[in-house]
């Protein structure tokens, strides 16, 4: 080798050793820089945690963990019990599953849930011992790691939910109206209990859907509902009263939504904590690479305390609004921001953000349908106690039939619900999902070519619900000749 190139080498070296070094200092300063950032990142999440720990509100998912409940007092099992007895898989069962919830039935249709609630006798007696048993705790263990609600526990619920509906209806056609109140308000009681599931907004949703199947049933019963007088079967006035308070009390489905909104802000947090320490494989996070774990560690925690400002607010607003328009006006505009810019965010966060503005409008037309409903079954009330005639206006059932004026939650500052008091067809209507008043209009909204009997009143422009029962819209079978016999009450 010659001293040139000796030289040569040794420079060679010398220049890669520093290029290294550089290197090395430089990943080092971004090590150090993302470390700061990260450390800056979780000390305001933590902060932010700490502040609503302060303001008394449930933080950690071990929070959520329902107190314990003496077996004797405890509603879930009961409900759980009954629902394992439903034998949703019977022919018997899919046979009457295909049967509306809309009066009046054909004979046949009333044949099938009459033989569907023949073998439903342990289900329903189940269900009638849980009774005056305000406590559900359903048997979840939510920890302080990352909890994933197994959404296998609401559909026996629903199924038993569906199976109530069927029972109260069937009850008003033989005459029970005694019987046909205590399962709406047994289906209500179903719904409340669900709410106490650690299940966030889903659960919550399962809860309106129960509440909402419930005011369906009251309003196919309600106008010939037989109130008081000697007959057996006669529904007790205070009975009926009681339901109508029922309906109108907001405060367990308030309280529901504030705890199924704050469930989602933890579940959250310890979803991005799980997959930044560890505890959550890549594989259970899906999208999420172990690699952004370790690299993206500061823009992660920044998104985990946004979503928790954002859901704070969201609950905020849901919770002192107590309407669908101020609740919705909320300024945290975070869950707009993370759909505009998702490359600017975690894509975990896109992965779990809860579809929020539609579930709060489902909790809010729960409220408002409940409300119309107890005016619907208010207004039944004083026509049995005045010989068949109808109130002129809603402030002739207050109070001895409603303990206050019922208010439209679709509307902005939540005024009284309209009342349109026409002989043939009175009727209880809210501004729906427009917040507009259209007068009681059941156009569609939005418009569309050719009507569609089958929409739903939130579909319309108002939403109308009539205090005598419309006709059913298309009967699922016709007897011979084209001729189908309906059984009436």
């Amino acid at each position: 080798m010659t001293q040139p190139d000796s030289v040569q080498r040794s420079t060679f070296l010398r220049k890669a050793v520093l290029i290294v070094l550089i290197l090395l200092g430089i990943a080092g300063a971004v090590v150090s820089v993302y470390g700061y950032r990260g450390r800056a990142a979780n000390r305001l999440l933590r902060e932010r945690l700490a502040e609503y720990r302060r303001r008394g509100e449930p933080v950690a998912l071990s929070d959520f963990q329902p107190p314990a409940v003496d077996d004797a007092d405890n509603a879930a099992l009961d409900f759980q019990a009954a629902a394992a007895l439903l034998h949703e898989e019977s022919q018997v069962a899919k046979d009457a599953a295909e049967i509306d919830r809309e009066l009046p039935w054909t004979a046949e249709e009333l044949a099938k849930v009459q033989a569907l609630l023949a073998e439903s006798t342990p289900v329903l007696e189940r269900v009638r011992a849980a009774a005056g048993k305000k406590s559900a705790n359903w048997g979840f263990a939510v920890g302080s790691a990352p909890f994933f609600f197994d959404m296998r526990e609401l559909a026996p619920q629903r199924g038993l939910a569906n199976r109530l509906a069927l029972a109260a209806l069937e009850a008003h056609l033989r005459g029970d109206d005694d019987t046909a109140v205590r399962h709406v308000r047994e289906l209500l009681h179903v719904g409340r209990a669900v709410d106490q599931m650690p299940g966030g907004v889903v659960s919550h949703l399962v809860t309106c859907g129960c509440r909402g199947l419930a005011c369906l049933v009251v309003r196919q019963i309600a106008p010939d509902l037989l109130v008081g007088g000697p007959r057996v079967g006669t529904a007790k006035p205070e009975a009926v009263v009681g339901l109508v308070r029922d309906l109108l009390d907001d405060q367990p489905l308030t309280d529901g939504q504030r705890k199924a909104l704050l469930c989602e802000r933890a579940t959250m947090v310890a979803t991005f904590d799980g997959v930044l320490d560890g505890t959550i494989r890549a594989s259970d996070a899906p999208g999420v690479p172990r690699i952004q774990a370790l690299f993206l560690r500061p823009r992660w925690l920044t998104d985990s305390r946004l979503f928790a400002e954002y859901m704070t607010d969201v609950a905020d607003c849901a919770s002192k609004a107590g309407n669908l328009p101020g609740a919705l006006a909320n300024p945290n505009h975070f869950a707009d921001e993370l759909n505009r810019h998702p490359e600017s965010h975690s894509q975990l966060a896109a992965i779990l953000m809860p579809s929020i503005d539609r579930a709060i409008e489902t909790h809010f037309r729960s409220l408002t349908e409940a409300h119309a409903t107890a005016a619907v079954l208010a207004i039944r009330l004083y026509a049995v106690a005045h010989d068949g005639k109808l109130p002129r206006g809603l402030n002739d059932l207050v109070p001895q039939y409603l303990p206050a004026l019922p208010t439209d939650a679709m509307a902005a500052g939540a005024p009284l619900l309209r009342f349109i008091a026409h002989e043939s067809d009175p009727k209880v209507y809210s501004v729906g999902k427009n917040g507009k008043d259209d007068g009681g209009s059941e156009l569609p909204d939005p418009p569309r070519l050719s009507p569609d009997p089958d929409l739903g009143p939130w579909q319309k422009q108002d939403a109308v619900f009539h205090y005598l029962r419309p006709a059913r819209k298309a009967p699922k079978q016709e007897e011979p000749g084209g001729v189908q016999k309906a059984v009436e009450p």
